[in-house]
């Protein structure tokens, strides 16, 4: 058998480069105290040899798999993608994998999918509840000995470390701007009611509104997801009904652009401008293409999606690495402010 098909071993390696089997070992794994010279000739060894290491057999050995499960809702947006980007460049940094799937749409189907990910031997598991309502049920189960970490859109009181953005502080970001800018009567548009990230929102705006001496209406205050003629149409009504109102929070991207339909549909327009039944501000509590894109581009209050992904991963790393650091563990992370056009 020529060098070329025979399948190269550890034990060749060591020969190749007269050292112990013992040593290639350590050196691979990265372990023990290795000469740098000796670590060199290894791996000049490894490189004229073509050797491949068997990561399969290692993992065996090391009872480690160096996976990770992530389950992701059905959203497929600007938000989705940067945060699994987040997560994948932390866990390729560290040396993981990462097996994705989307979690489906009822509860189910969703516990099925997360035993399915710790049967596959991930030695970790981020998820991400399918709605706001799925969030509030959300419980370890009992047979999981892995850590799990939830990308959750409002705090959660659950056995599960979870990562969330600052909703109450996002939203005083976002109202005492406004006001800030002479706005006296402001509206919120979108969420669904009983969502726990919508409430934390709605609370923190009405909150700031009453520190400013401001008035916060139920009737300022409309329920609606997605794009929808519906929202668009009840913006258009808000506006023509109550004149008075000069700004508005949208609940998320989708939210902003029925926002930004139903105020040209009032007559009116968008922008900072202060004219009261004439132009309408807007901030969005997320950001996508398309709000960049719209003229005039709409200003945002929002957590980076990269950076919940980030800290996603580097929470759930340090729960693997540190087995018996058993507290729960939560993490608020802040809002940036992105100035443009529409506030």
């Amino acid at each position: 058998m020529s060098q070329s098909n025979k399948k190269i071993t550890i034990t060749d390696v060591a020969q190749h480069a007269n050292v112990s089997v013992t040593t290639v070992s350590l050196v691979l794994s990265q372990k023990g105290r290795i000469s740098a010279q000796t670590i060199a000739r290894v791996q000049k060894a490894i490189d004229e040899l073509g050797f491949v290491r068997n990561q399969t057999a290692a993992n065996l050995r090391t009872q480690s798999t160096k996976t990770i499960g992530l389950m992701v809702n059905n959203k497929n947006d600007f938000s989705t993608y940067r945060m699994v980007a987040g997560i994948s460049d932390v866990l390729e940094q560290n040396g993981y994998m990462l097996y994705l799937t989307q979690c489906g749409q009822n509860a189910e189907i969703y516990d099925q999918k997360l035993l399915t990910l710790y049967q596959q031997g991930v030695e970790g598991i981020i998820m991400s509840p399918i709605d706001d309502q799925h969030l509030l049920s959300l419980r370890k189960p009992e047979s999981f000995q892995i850590p799990l970490v939830c990308l959750s859109s409002a705090k959660l009181d659950s056995d599960i470390d979870y990562i969330t953005p600052d909703n109450t502080h996002s939203a005083k970001l976002a109202t005492e701007h406004l006001i800030r800018q002479g706005h006296r009567r402001i509206a919120y548009v979108g969420g669904t009611t009983g969502s726990p990230c919508r409430d934390e929102r709605i609370a923190s705006y009405r909150y700031t509104l009453s520190q400013y001496g401001l008035p916060s209406k139920q009737e300022w205050i409309l329920d609606g997801d997605f794009i929808s003629e519906d929202l668009v149409q009840a913006v258009n009504m808000l506006l023509t009904e109550q004149t008075q109102i000069t700004a508005i929070l949208c609940h998320d991207a989708s939210s902003a652009l029925s926002c930004v339909n139903g105020v040209r549909k009032s007559g009116r327009e968008i922008g900072k401008e202060l004219f009261i039944d004439e132009r309408v501000a807007l901030i969005s509590f997320d950001d996508s293409e398309q709000l960049m894109l719209n003229h005039p581009s709409l200003t945002c209050v929002y957590t980076d999606p990269y950076s919940v992904g980030e800290s996603a991963a580097l929470r759930l790393l340090d729960s693997i690495r540190n087995p018996s650091d058993s507290d729960h563990k939560s993490m608020l992370l802040p809002a940036k402010f992105i100035h443009r056009n529409s506030a």
